[in-house]
């Protein structure tokens, strides 16, 4: 729902949502939705060349296309070997995509969604679990390209995975519907609330603590 309020999608109860200190609700629904990029949990993908899914305008040389799909490591989540394919990574993207990306697993169908979004160097991103279906090495790495790619939007993560949301510069927590606590990873588990108890009862505390420096 707070995904698909910012797109205006959804009719606002109450309150009000401003970007760049400017109210959604004045700019027309078509401008909006042309600057900002949802990536849902299990996206839609239209069909046709691996190429043409990712730069349908061509606007980018096959060698910058093949390069962000090793960046968020597409290759590595479909078994095939960059290394072992060589040029024949540039081949790659006429392979046919089918329509839904249906011959794609969600974690792949992901992956090029966060490639388009690099890509199409929108203000506003939204990501709403758009890593749940890769595994935690792979997230780390999608993580690390996002911080770099992505440098100049705004960037927001929902998800339930505490290493996804762990390097934002503000947390939101949210339970039943109702934002409890708000501000940086470390000042909130210091803060020992909710956020603290997630934290420890986590399999990664001791990496995610490294992360804040505590």
């Amino acid at each position: 729902a707070l995904a698909l309020s910012f797109a205006r999608l959804l009719d606002q109860r109450g309150g009000s949502i401003s970007i760049d200190s400017v109210d959604i609700s004045r700019i027309k629904p078509e401008v909006l939705r042309k600057r900002i990029l949802i990536i849902p949990q299990d996206p839609y993908l239209f069909g046709g060349t691996l190429r043409s899914v990712l730069d349908p305008a061509g606007a980018y040389p096959d060698d910058n296309l093949v390069a962000s799909l090793m960046r968020f490591r597409f290759f590595h989540t479909t078994a095939a070997s960059v290394e072992e394919k060589g040029s024949a990574g540039n081949a790659y993207l006429s392979f046919t995509v089918s329509e839904g990306g249906t011959n794609l697993s969600q974690g792949q169908r992901q992956i090029l969604c966060l490639v388009k979004a690099m890509l199409s160097r929108k203000k506003v991103v939204i990501m709403d679990e758009a890593t749940s279906a890769v595994d935690m090495e792979t997230d780390s790495t999608i993580q690390a390209a996002i911080r770099d790619g992505l440098q100049g939007a705004t960037v927001m993560v929902i998800a339930h995975r505490l290493a996804t949301v762990a390097h934002l510069d503000r947390v939101l927590v949210m339970e039943d519907g109702k934002a409890l606590e708000f501000g940086k990873p470390a000042e909130l588990y210091r803060q020992g609330g909710l956020f603290f108890a997630l934290l420890n009862h986590s399999v990664e505390k001791e990496e995610l603590l490294k992360r804040f420096n505590m």
